[in-house]
């Protein structure tokens, strides 16, 4: 009995010794990406902010100069807009966060929090989707048909960072 009992801890501890390397070598994979810029090591040639890098080209090169100035002037006042939104987002998260590591974290309080956190995100996405039906309706029917195709090539290849 004292003998199986050996074998089966020896064979526990293999196996563990074994599932350790396994994930210490799965960990120094994801920790090889760190020294690289963000989406460096993707194979994808897409933007990150929601249009196809190639496509956005191809419907940008037909803009003329006072659509140019147009688009330009609505990526700005996006720009503008967003910075509060999300500068609020990471207040508030940090808030949650300070929260959860109280010894009796407050259960409504962190409700409120995480209400609060999805109104501004819903604001953000309004605000998105606002400047792109504004910066289609700048568009001539041919200049729509590539903006559309550079939406819709969006297959939701996006990373955290």
């Amino acid at each position: 009995m004292k003998m199986s009992f050996s074998k089966s801890a020896l064979a526990l501890a293999v196996f563990f010794a074994a599932s350790s390397l396994t994930g210490l070598s799965a960990h120094a994979d994801m920790k090889a990406n760190h020294g690289k810029a963000p989406h460096e090591y993707c194979e994808s040639n897409k933007r990150h902010d929601g249009y196809g890098k190639e496509s956005r080209e191809q419907w940008e090169k037909t803009l003329t100069d006072e659509q140019k100035a147009g688009v330009a002037r609505l990526r700005l006042s996006l720009k503008k807009e967003l910075v509060p939104l999300k500068a609020n987002v990471e207040l508030k998260k940090a808030e949650i966060r300070g929260l959860l590591t109280a010894d009796t974290p407050d259960r409504a309080a962190l409700g409120k929090l995480i209400n609060e956190v999805g109104e501004l995100e819903k604001a953000e996405m309004k605000a998105k989707y606002e400047h792109r039906i504004s910066v289609r309706s700048l568009l001539t029917a041919e200049q729509k048909t590539g903006f559309d195709a550079a939406l819709l090539t969006d297959d939701g290849h996006k990373h955290r960072r």
